[in-house]
């Protein structure tokens, strides 16, 4: 996903609303190199002005590093984050396709009006060759419970293919 891109997507929306919630979200993580995202735009799914949202992020590894290794350095920079509640949340997970660890991260975090919320993320982390995948799933801590088998869905059917 690049900012040309995004643009494009965010101006084909009907709802101002949503475009302006996801102006911001959005570019956080084009900024972060993610290769896909999707929101729960849902009516009513954002009246906390957060999208619940899932996205994925590719990263080439220096040299061959296992899941619980990618996840050990990605927890030691989360909780290097004032907003990151600690400590960060760690769990083996074992998938179709093969080993992967989970991350349960719950953080603060600024909306656009200036106001913060409370989230809470799931991020699963495996590896392929010489790179990491990290799938990520992130919704209002509020509404985590709503979202939680859904969830779970997702990690338990999370292939990488070809």
């Amino acid at each position: 996903m690049d900012a040309q891109t995004l643009s494009s997507v965010l101006d084909s929306l009907k709802d101002p609303q949503i475009t302006r919630m996801l102006e911001g979200q959005a570019q956080q993580m084009v900024v972060a190199g993610i290769k896909f995202m999707a929101f729960n735009l849902e009516p009513g799914a954002y009246s906390s002005g957060f999208a619940t949202n899932v996205n994925v992020i590719k990263q080439d590894l220096p040299l061959p590093m296992s899941p619980s290794v990618v996840a050990q350095i990605v927890a030691g920079q989360l909780e290097g984050l004032d907003s990151v509640e600690k400590p960060v949340g760690r769990r083996q997970i074992s998938l179709k396709s093969g080993s992967a660890e989970g991350l349960t991260i719950h953080m603060r975090n600024q909306l656009p009006d200036g106001s913060t919320i409370a989230l809470t993320m799931l991020q699963l982390i495996t590896v392929k060759g010489n790179s990491a995948f990290a799938v990520t799933l992130t919704t209002p801590t509020a509404e985590f419970d709503k979202y939680s088998a859904t969830f779970d869905k997702i990690e338990q059917s999370f292939t990488i293919l070809n």
